[in-house]
């Protein structure tokens, strides 16, 4: 890939963050439930990982939280797609209503239709410190379920099933994050900003 030809970055998801992840979605798009998706292997598998080096208590709670996204998305029957795996605003660079794209370490295929668009608008004010409120989460929930449905209008896009994919995306990210540390870091910013929304899931998530 060139390099890209501009040095601008822009912390807004503008309509060309959104044509650049609905074209590398139906790159290679995939119809499929849930339960049966990269995703859910993937949880799966990292919750048997942390096993190893995280309380039974830790442990227990991560369960928690990927038994409640199973059954949120048990009828989930939808596009399954490459992900970047690290789209946020330093990873991208602007020129004009292009964008440039670049670190794709993380990058996947059948993965999180939502989870490019939710990372893009969550991980900078997590990074910084900032803490994921109740008025920014319900905003980036809001800007991801109009990407939904404006990206792939074929499905219906309820909102319990955004705030679901929401929820994987976050215990994906954390799961990642601990594992790579070999431990639960609660002063990490991203660590202490997700966990508190997986945490209190109950007060957000759409039934």
């Amino acid at each position: 890939m060139s390099a890209a030809p501009s040095t601008g970055t822009s912390f807004t998801f503008t309509p060309a963050h959104a044509r650049f992840l609905g074209a590398l979605g139906r790159a290679r798009l995939e119809i499929g439930h849930f339960r049966e998706s990269l995703v859910a292997r993937t949880l799966r598998a990292r919750l048997q990982d942390l096993r190893g080096i995280l309380p039974e208590s830790r442990v227990a709670a991560f369960q928690a939280a990927v038994a409640d996204c199973h059954a949120w998305l048990s009828d989930y029957g939808g596009p399954l797609v490459i992900s970047q795996g690290d789209f946020a605003p330093w990873n991208i660079r602007v020129l004009s209503r292009e964008v440039f794209v670049f670190d794709w370490e993380y990058a996947c295929t059948a993965a999180n239709p939502l989870a490019d668009a939710l990372h893009y608008l969550l991980m900078p004010r997590a990074v910084r410190g900032r803490r994921v409120g109740g008025n920014a989460l319900a905003t980036a929930l809001g800007r991801t379920h109009e990407f939904a449905r404006q990206t792939y209008p074929e499905w219906r896009w309820h909102e319990r099933t955004v705030s679901a994919l929401a929820l994987a995306y976050l215990l994906e990210v954390l799961m990642r994050f601990t594992l790579a540390s070999g431990r639960f870091e609660p002063r990490h910013p991203v660590m202490a900003a997700y966990w508190q929304l997986i945490e209190r899931r109950s007060s957000w998530m759409a039934q």
